[in-house]
């Protein structure tokens, strides 16, 4: 079961799912099992959302919710430092676009979203590194 604690910011405004249904399902769920930082964006509102849980040991006590907006881009190696600290995502975004490409482009990572770089796929994402003679 879930339940809301505390609002603050925009979240005071926003309607929550758990106001209807208190099973703790989906991604709330998911985070409290893994127990890792997640960003998302909602499929209902297209809101950015990172989900923290907050541990005791092995079990999840609570998760923050922080709706959040992103810089539409950062320099290369800005970014490069994000995706090395979230869920190993350069180095899986690295393995992705060399299994086709044969190398990988860094100052790339300056021309795509950062929501995407975070949020979508590692296998969708890499679509961005696709040289025209592999499309």
């Amino acid at each position: 079961m879930v339940s809301v604690i505390d609002r603050g910011g925009i979240s005071r405004e926003l309607t929550s799912r758990v106001d209807r249904n208190s099973n703790l399902v989906g991604t709330k769920h998911r985070v409290a099992t893994d127990r890792n930082v997640l960003v998302a964006r909602g499929r209902r509102d297209g809101r950015t959302v990172i989900f923290v849980p907050e541990t005791k040991g092995n079990e999840t006590t609570g998760i923050t919710l922080l709706h959040v907006l992103f810089h539409p881009s950062l320099p290369a190696a800005a970014m490069k430092s994000v995706l090395q600290g979230y869920d190993d995502r350069f180095n899986r975004l690295v393995d992705w676009v060399t299994e086709t490409e044969g190398s990988f482009r860094e100052d790339r990572l300056a021309e795509v979203s950062v929501e995407d770089l975070l949020i979508l796929p590692i296998s969708e994402t890499a679509n961005h590194w696709r040289s025209s003679d592999n499309r």
